[in-house]
This record gives structure tokens, sequence and C-alpha cells, in this order.
């Protein structure tokens, strides 16, 4: 076997067994700390895109009316987002998505652990909101 097709299948080997040296993993995102931004509802979708591009966040589309976001550290009040969408109006921010739980990402739940699910979302939203 010649050396770069060996260097080759050990790049795939680390790759498939998870090596961190081999990919860079996405670094964690707190959605509080965009939340919590000061004007964040005032701010232009060209000023957004500089802050949120290098958290994960992706246009998608070429009209640029919602950013949106899907990687495996995004995180609001210590629970895992499977999917956050930030729409536009008018250029600025209009509406913000947070998803918790998608079937086709997490899995099946049954009703049970569906219900505690929410129960813990409700509950860390009341938590954040202060209520």
């Amino acid at each position: 076997m010649k050396k770069s097709t060996f260097s080759f299948f050990l790049l795939m080997a680390t790759v498939l067994c998870g090596g961190e040296s081999a990919l860079a993993q996405p670094a964690p995102v707190t959605l509080e700390e965009i939340l919590q931004r000061p004007g964040l509802w005032q701010s232009g979708g060209t000023e957004l895109e500089a802050e949120l591009l290098p958290k994960g966040f992706e246009w998608t589309s070429a009209a640029k009316d919602s950013l949106r976001a899907a990687h495996p550290k995004l995180t609001l009040g210590g629970l895992k987002v499977y999917e956050c969408l930030l729409r536009f109006s008018n250029g600025k921010p209009d509406a913000l998505t947070v998803i918790f739980y998608n079937r086709g990402d997490a899995g099946d739940l049954s009703k049970e652990d569906f219900d505690a699910k929410l129960l813990e979302v409700q509950t860390m939203l009341s938590g954040l909101i202060g209520t």
C-alpha cells in the first residue's frame, strides 16, 4: 500500500471513529448569549451575520430572511437545542424559534418522556423570564 493511500485510510478511520483532531468540533453556543445581546431586536441582518455565522448559524436562502443553527453543542437554559431559527422582517429580527425536540434527530419518545421533556422546557423558560 502506498504511503498516501495509507494516510487517507488513517484519516478516514480517525474521522469515522470521532477523532477530534481530524475535524473541528463546533464550539458550544448558548442562546442566552444571543438573546441577551443589547439591541438584538433592532440590529440589522448584516450586523448579526458577522456575529452569528461564526457560531454555526447559516442563512437559509439568498433572500437572507432567516438564520438557522443546528449543531450538537447548541443550548438554551442548559437544555439541548436541536435547531434554532432567527427570522427577519424588514431587515430586523422578528421571531426566534427554538426546537428542543424533533423525532428525526432525537428519535422516538414515549408520551411520558415527551411530557417530561415538555415540563423541563416549560420550567426552564419560566426560570429565564422570571415567572
